[in-house]
Parts: structure tokens; C-alpha cells; sequence
């Protein structure tokens, strides 16, 4: 799968986040090089930063599934990931006691290989959100 994406080059090269080589250094690095060049050519310069906690627990698994279509992912494979990420179930065990088993019927199991890889592409369209967009504009 990864390699898959890094072939098709879907993951955007601005999401630094569970890449390979890449990291929260990398993308401080290249914030800062934006800010100097945009401050030496007089621009004017809006920063949101978004707290993702929690992220992996929010996903929605029909949208995840949308987006996994739109990028190519097809046929018996795409079965495998949702049938990777539906009807999970979960207890809690204390003191050897074990709760009622409960159904997840949303997020991405935390933890795992696929976890993060599923996050990023669930996320990867926001970058066309990062213009300034005013009240009545919304994203693609």
C-alpha cells in the first residue's frame, strides 16, 4: 500500500506526518522557509494550526471508503481495508472482570500498520482547503 502511494504520488508532499524521512522537524523546516520568503516579498501571512487529537477515533467509514475509491483502490483489496476497519468490537477487562462486548462503527484501529496510512489519506484533500477563503467560500 505504501508503496503504492508513493508511486501514484497521492499522499501530498506537504503532509509529513507517518512519511518516511519526514517528520515534525521537516515540516517546521519548511514552514520557516515560507514565512521568510513570503515576508521578504511584503505578503501578508495567515497561520491555522489544527490539534488532531483524537483523530484517529472520527473517522468516518463510508467517506474513508470514498476516498480510498477516488485513489484508486479497487476490487478485493479495498474489501480487505474495510473489512479491516468494520464491525470492530471491544471489552474492557478489569480485575478480571470483562465488560459488554461494544461495536466501533467508527475510526481506524489505533496502533496498526494501516492506522496512520488510512488517516492520511482521509485527511489528504485538506490541503485544498489552505487559501484564505472567506464566509461564503467553501473547500473542495
Amino acid at each position: 500500500m505504501i508503496s503504492f502511494l508513493d508511486r501514484y504520488e497521492i499522499i501530498s508532499n506537504t503532509q509529513f506526518g507517518f512519511r518516511k524521512n519526514m517528520g515534525t522537524e521537516t515540516a517546521l523546516l519548511n514552514y520557516i522557509e515560507f514565512l521568510k520568503s513570503e515576508l521578504t516579498n511584503y505578503k501578508y501571512i495567515i497561520s491555522v494550526f489544527l490539534d488532531l487529537s483524537k483523530a484517529f477515533d472520527v473517522i468516518d467509514h463510508k467517506i474513508l471508503k470514498m476516498k480510498l475509491e477516488y485513489y484508486g483502490f479497487r476490487g478485493k483489496f479495498l474489501e480487505f481495508l474495510m473489512s479491516f476497519i468494520k464491525d470492530r468490537k471491544y471489552f474492557v477487562h478489569i480485575n478480571g472482570i470483562n465488560s459488554d462486548t461494544k461495536s466501533v462503527n467508527i475510526g481506524v484501529p489505533q496502533g496498526s500498520t494501516l492506522g496512520p496510512l488510512l488517516f492520511l489519506i482521509y485527511i489528504n484533500d485538506m490541503i485544498y482547503c489552505s487559501n484564505l477563503f472567506f464566509s461564503n467560500t467553501i473547500c473542495r
